[in-house]
């Protein structure tokens, strides 16, 4: 399982890093089998960690949404306003035509 991109938070007995703050949402980034660096958005640049800490540092990921996947035939729309290469509002209806599948949420305090 690769944890790219996780969301984690952290909290501590003590006092983390400089440049991290307990709490605050990070994103997994570089992760190896033993170690990973974080950012402050998912894919962005590792934090440059510096100091002293102290205590025990917990990091535990950040819930995310349950996701449902589904392929969908549209039947009818109607288009309202807007000129040839313009935006436009389309209302229709879609029709599922294949299993829908949940994704259940990963993460957790």
């Amino acid at each position: 399982m690769s944890y790219l991109h996780t969301a984690v938070k952290f909290s501590t007995t003590g006092a983390l890093p400089t440049g991290l703050t307990a709490g605050t949402t990070y994103y997994v980034v570089n992760p190896t089998t033993d170690a990973f660096s974080v950012s402050v958005t998912p894919g962005g640049a590792a934090i440059n960690t510096t100091g002293t800490q102290s205590g025990v540092h917990t990091a535990v990921t950040v819930p995310t949404a349950t996701t449902k996947y589904f392929y969908g035939i549209v039947m009818s729309t109607n288009e309202q306003g807007g000129g040839a290469n313009t935006a436009r509002l389309i209302a229709g209806n879609i029709e599922i035509n294949s299993p829908v599948i949940t994704v259940a949420p990963v993460g957790g305090a």
